[in-house]
């Protein structure tokens, strides 16, 4: 039933204008709305969106790592001794159990040890292709320290990152106590 100029009618006559969208009009709709969708998820990106944000939570963690040893070498008078790299429990480097930085803890410097926020997962570069590798690790003689974000900064860091391991600059962050523990 449709009206024309206030008339009705009935049957299969077709009034002008009460038609809908056509199939072909449905579909460049929907592929606008689909190309427009496309393009904001690749101008937001969310993979480093995230990326950044476990990057901020490594950066946090290594300081709050590097403040609690502190702490625990002015009341103790020395860091927590390792007798090589130690991470946490996970990692390739679990030779120190889950207490990868010996007695900090137990000191109540800190109330737990972090791990990385990827800590398992796999990546395609040497060496970081075996999710093991993907770790906090310490070291420590007791008079110096370092701490390592191993494998774990998205993207990869450069050289020119203020936490680039001198020594991995490509693969790895850290903090470390002396100009001798930073060659480490």
């Amino acid at each position: 039933m449709c009206f024309d100029q206030g008339v009705m009618f009935f049957g299969c006559q077709k009034c002008k204008g009460s038609g809908g969208f056509t199939l072909v009009e449905l579909i460049v709709v929907i592929a606008i709305i689909g190309i427009l969708a496309a393009t904001i998820v690749v101008l937001i990106n969310p993979a480093r969106i995230m990326g950044n944000a476990r990057n901020a939570g490594r950066a946090s963690d290594l300081r709050q790592l590097a403040d609690a040893l502190e702490r625990y070498n002015a009341r103790n008078g020395s860091y927590p001794t390792t007798p090589t790299w130690c991470g946490a429990l996970g990692s390739a480097w679990t030779s120190c159990g889950s207490d990868w930085i010996p007695g900090l803890v137990a000191s109540g410097e800190i109330k737990k040890l972090p791990q990385d926020p990827r800590v398992g997962e796999l990546f395609h570069e040497p060496p970081c292709n075996d999710g093991s590798y993907v770790s906090y690790l310490y070291l420590s003689n007791g008079v110096d320290y370092k701490l390592l974000a191993h494998c774990g900064p998205e993207p990869a860091p450069t050289a020119t990152d203020k936490l680039a391991d001198p020594i991995r600059p490509t693969w790895a962050w850290a903090v470390w106590s002396s100009d001798k523990s930073k060659n480490w």
